[in-house]
């Protein structure tokens, strides 16, 4: 059976650890879409994590949204550099093993607006995620490999905010 075409963002996956999301501050005139991977500005506030970007580190993924925010405004984070996401892939979904990304040299990157980002698993520019599993179709079955494949990821730890092992 083929993949569901339905690229909403990142959520985390239900068969692993959860980690309850933190509030921070959203970037003045952002607007977040709950699933979003996110960034920190300058200021330390949250904005929108720029696709196929150098946006230096990943702070997480949005689990509240923002709609052209005053600065200041909270918006809830999946933070923890632990957390397992699961998403879809944005091109052929080849990623037949899930060990695909055995090291950090060898990991992908996101790319998608708001409300649509996917894992970009033809591009390893900046080595955002670490594959790290097989993600589930909508009916609950276990994602073939091809067009729209899901994965479950990590941020990888020399991209994410807080660091850690990925």
């Amino acid at each position: 059976m083929a993949n569901t075409d339905l690229p909403v963002g990142f959520k985390p996956n239900g068969q692993s650890p959860y980690y309850a999301p933190r509030a921070y501050e959203a970037t003045a005139s952002q607007t977040i879409a709950i699933g979003d991977a996110v960034t920190l500005d300058s200021a330390g506030r949250v904005s929108i994590a720029a696709s196929n970007t150098a946006i230096g580190l990943y702070l997480g993924v949005a689990a509240s949204p923002v709609s052209d925010a005053t600065a200041g405004d909270l918006i809830m984070v999946y933070d923890n550099v632990e957390q397992i996401f699961e998403g879809q892939c944005s091109g052929d979904g080849a990623l037949a093993d899930i060990y695909t990304t055995r090291n950090l040299s060898a990991c992908f990157d996101i790319e998608g607006a708001t409300g649509v980002m996917e894992i970009n698993e033809n591009s390893s520019t900046y080595d955002a995620c670490k594959i790290v599993g097989v993600g589930t179709e909508p009916d609950g079955s276990e994602s073939a490999v091809g067009t729209n494949q899901k994965k479950l990821f990590k941020f990888a730890s020399g991209s994410h905010v807080y660091g850690g092992l990925a």
